[in-house]
């Protein structure tokens, strides 16, 4: 991995790595988060390379990673057909939520309070019918005892 500055077109920073299938910043700027095919997520200190946390969250690639807005606590979606909050403090599993199909594509919006997901089945087209799209509030999930909506 490479970090750029995009207004000069330097690169500030190697990360003698893997491959990862998805990165984020913090957003704090100071850390990265990277997700992998093997199912490990990683998470980096910018300012100089090292890694500070390394752990497997997932059965399957991970497709999405991303910080809460507060930095504290971590969302990352798998192939494995879970998506999976952790707290970056403890390095606890806070939640972890199963799902019956294929996660094709994930985000995390704004505050990092509502999490967008498409499920189905992979290479179906993306259309208005067959696009499913779940939105939840953060600290439901948190508090939620039942699957991921249908």
């Amino acid at each position: 991995m490479r970090l750029w500055n995009v207004a000069n077109i330097q690169c500030e920073r190697e990360f003698k790595d893997q491959f990862p299938d998805c990165i984020a910043y913090g957003p704090d700027g100071q850390r990265l988060i990277a997700g992998y095919g093997n199912g490990f997520v990683r998470i980096f200190d910018v300012s100089n390379g090292r890694e500070l946390q390394n752990r497997k969250a997932h059965g399957r690639a991970v497709k999405l990673v991303a910080f809460r807005a507060d930095g504290n606590q971590v969302v990352s979606a798998g192939s494995d057909q879970t998506i999976s909050i952790w707290d970056l403090r403890t390095g606890s599993e806070l939640h972890r939520i199963a799902e019956s199909k294929t996660l094709n594509a994930a985000a995390l919006c704004g505050t990092g309070d509502v999490l967008l997901v498409h499920w189905g089945k992979r290479g179906r087209a993306i259309s208005g019918s067959t696009i499913q799209i779940a939105a939840r509030k953060f600290a439901g999930l948190l508090n939620a005892k039942s699957n991921w909506p249908q």
